[in-house]
């Protein structure tokens, strides 16, 4: 395989250093951090008004816990906080 051929070797008007595209990853980073996080919040305060909307918000939870239970099945945390949630609806039959 043969080396890619470097068509326009004039210097770019803007130079970037690697200090500058760590720093601008990072803060992406952080970025999405804290929406996941915002998003987390969201859910959290959702007002739950009658029997119908608490029936769909549980269903989307289920389906989420059995998600992340399908892609990582040897990871026995997600079956605890999957546990923990179903005992927190208190639906015992």
């Amino acid at each position: 395989m043969q080396p890619a051929q470097v068509k326009n070797r004039a210097p770019a008007a803007i130079q970037i250093t690697a200090e500058q595209l760590l720093r601008e990853a990072r803060e992406r980073q952080i970025e999405e951090e804290v929406s996941t996080a915002q998003r987390s919040a969201l859910l959290k305060q959702q007002q739950i008004n009658d029997p119908e909307e608490l029936a769909m918000f549980q269903a989307t939870k289920r389906k989420q816990f059995e998600e992340k239970l399908r892609h990582t099945l040897h990871n026995v945390s997600n079956y605890l906080n999957y546990a923990a949630w179903e005992a927190s609806q208190l639906e015992f039959r």
